[in-house]
């Protein structure tokens, strides 16, 4: 596995799989009153309340938006997006190597297999 593809699972490793675990964990775990934030409190209350149809739902709406998300990101880096202000070019290294600038689409092709 070449170095971009390496990038891109460990990527999706720690910023998709080990965050949507982590929410996904806290609403199905967490007593909404022991939640001090009035915004969680009161989704995870609705969630909790649904039940489980409720949570896979969310669980599916929270990966698209995490996809959707770090894909944009990827994109503005890579070139294939650009920000409004700053038209530069992005370079992504690592070990001193840039990576190759196709990690939008990279990342976007390993979420369809």
């Amino acid at each position: 596995m070449d170095e971009e593809s390496l990038f891109i699972d460990e990527l999706k490793r720690a910023v998709i799989d080990d965050n949507l675990s982590a929410y996904i964990d806290m609403i199905k775990r967490t007593k909404a009153e022991d939640i001090k934030n009035d915004h969680w409190r009161f989704f995870v209350e609705i969630i909790q309340a649904r039940g489980d149809a409720a949570v896979d739902a969310i669980e599916t709406v929270f990966r698209q938006v995490m996809v959707d998300t770090l894909a944009n990101t990827l994109g503005i880096l890579d070139g294939s997006s650009i920000l409004k202000t700053m038209r530069g070019v992005f370079i992504v290294s690592y070990n001193g190597k840039a990576l190759p600038q196709t990690l939008a689409d990279t990342f976007l092709e390993s979420e369809e297999q």
